[in-house]
């Protein structure tokens, strides 16, 4: 009888041991489930609310994909794109200035990390960089120097006009990615392409809903709401 009490009281011992590894192990399991979330969340959360491009999430983005030989139109679209991008840092940065406008301060700085991703593309294909340090409103493409000059005069009467031009400046950038999304088929530059559209999307979607409370008529729309609302969620 008591043999039979010792063993049950043994028997007992392992199985509140067994229970106790069940426990951690499904601890340890909940933890690892957990932690692949946060990091896989991490990784695709590459803009902030101002359309800023996370360097960290990019970097862990680009790291697998192969860095593939470029096409002509590739090649032009990439050096392009840095100096389009610097247009929109430029301008953003001289209405701050003027008006001091949080918005335009916000964009601006984001405006500096899309030129950053530009630059990380031409260094990762081994291409010149067209802008290198040069100051606000100068560049190299002729083009661009155009551009920035008949945005900075459109827009000198007022905010509003800022507000106006700056709308046109963001739909003409997500168009111009469109085509570069067609040029393309290097999965590095497509990515962040897309990343570039969206933040592009989301500016503009603020341009407007910030001339809606003001009252401001635009002048023209070429981007739908609903293309524009699509933009902004999808999924880099």
């Amino acid at each position: 009888m008591v043999a039979n009490l010792h063993a049950l009281h043994q028997g007992s011992r392992c199985m509140n041991k067994l229970r106790g590894i069940g426990f951690l192990l499904a601890v340890v399991s909940i933890i690892a489930i957990v932690g692949h979330y946060a990091v896989a969340q991490t990784d695709v959360d590459l803009l902030d609310m101002h359309g800023s491009i996370s360097s960290r999430s990019l970097s862990a983005r680009l790291r697998p994909l192969s860095v593939d030989s470029l096409t002509a139109e590739e090649f032009h679209d990439l050096r392009a794109l840095r100096e389009g991008q610097k247009v929109m840092r430029d301008l953003y940065a001289v209405w701050q200035g003027r008006w001091k406008t949080p918005l335009f301060g916000n964009f601006a700085a984001a405006e500096q990390t899309h030129m950053d991703a530009m630059l990380r593309l031409l260094m990762r294909h081994q291409m010149n960089d067209p802008v290198v340090s040069k100051p606000l409103g100068a560049f190299k493409d002729s083009t661009f120097v155009r551009l920035f000059d008949h945005s900075s005069t459109s827009a000198a009467k007022s905010l509003n006009d800022c507000y106006l031009v700056a709308c046109s400046l963001e739909e003409a950038d997500i168009l111009s990615l469109d085509t570069c999304l067609l040029h393309s088929k290097a999965a590095d530059l497509r990515l962040v392409f897309s990343v570039l559209q969206q933040a592009s999307a989301m500016h503009l979607a603020t341009l407007r809903s910030h001339l809606r409370r003001l009252k401001v008529e635009l002048r023209t729309m070429n981007i739908s709401a609903q293309r524009l609302d699509s933009l902004r969620k999808k999924s880099p």
